[in-house]
């Protein structure tokens, strides 16, 4: 049975995109963060902050070349977020998204609780961005 998307009781999502021709944005986090790309090293880490048994599906994101970037704060993990190049199924959508050269799809991002209302979420986008900025398209 079909469900107009305004009656549908799921929690839908939103896609926003954004050029990276766009002048570069800057977001400064209230508490002293570093930000970089994380790998497969990180796996056990990124589980834990993830909850439940997520460690086989971390690895498998790592296998097919899905990125994780992360904020610390005082060496600790605060925040993470996924960039996929190539396809990637948005569950809460039911949609899977095949993305074309020059496309990269950000999904599963969290701040952990102790660590909100730090801007640390905008800043790890930002940081995101710029680095993406800097691939050899």
């Amino acid at each position: 049975m079909m469900v107009s998307a305004d009656q549908d009781p799921r929690r839908a999502g939103t896609i926003w995109t954004l050029s990276l021709d766009a002048p570069p944005t800057e977001v400064t986090p209230l508490v002293p963060a570093t930000f970089s790309r994380v790998d497969s090293q990180s796996a056990t880490e990124l589980a834990a902050a993830m909850g439940g048994d997520v460690l086989p599906e971390i690895l498998k994101r790592f296998a097919k070349g899905s990125r994780c970037y992360a904020a610390r704060v005082d060496g600790k993990l605060a925040a993470y977020g996924w960039v996929s190049f190539e396809e990637e199924f948005i569950g809460e959508l039911n949609l899977r998204v095949r993305l074309l050269a020059r496309e990269t799809y950000v999904w599963n991002c969290a701040t952990l609780p102790a660590f909100r209302q730090n801007l640390l979420y905008c800043a790890l986008l930002v940081y995101i961005v710029h680095e993406l900025k800097k691939e050899p398209w």
